[in-house]
């Protein structure tokens, strides 16, 4: 059995430090192991290391333009990653995400919906910033 095999079976019975070294180890023999870099992105992602494994999933689109598991896993953990990146405020990074995501997959809903909701928030927030400073400039010439 190879080091993604073996590293994938350990990831499955939850044993992730020991699935990490294996595919760490099938990469450090093959950096271009375009599965390795899919199990290894797959594991970072469960993981929450959202950054590493979206670096890990657009390595292995590098290497192979096609593969459906890197890009579904991309769109899936670009949108895990922005939907976080929102709950911790940081709207402009959440955008970023949504938007590669809808470059990708244009059909994904959750990315869209999302997108449209925080522009629309954006659009309002910058309104009412607008309102207060105009009716303070007023307020000041009076």
């Amino acid at each position: 059995m190879d080091n993604v095999a073996t590293g994938v079976q350990h990831f499955k019975s939850g044993e992730n430090k020991a699935a990490m070294r294996y595919f760490n180890h099938a990469l450090e023999i093959d950096s271009s192991n375009v599965e390795g870099l899919v199990a290894r992105g797959a594991l970072h992602a469960n993981s929450g290391h959202y950054e590493q494994a979206l670096k890990d999933f657009q390595n292995a689109l590098t290497i192979k333009q096609n593969h459906k598991n890197a890009r579904r896993y991309l769109v899936e953990t670009q949108t895990a990653y922005g939907q976080e990146l929102e709950k911790k405020g940081d709207l402009e990074g959440a955008v970023k995400c949504y938007r590669h995501v809808v470059l990708e997959d244009p059909a994904s809903e959750t990315a869209s919906r999302r997108l449209q909701a925080i522009l629309i928030l954006q659009e309002r927030q910058a309104a009412e910033k607008e309102e207060k400073e105009r009716k303070k400039s007023e307020e000041k010439e009076k």
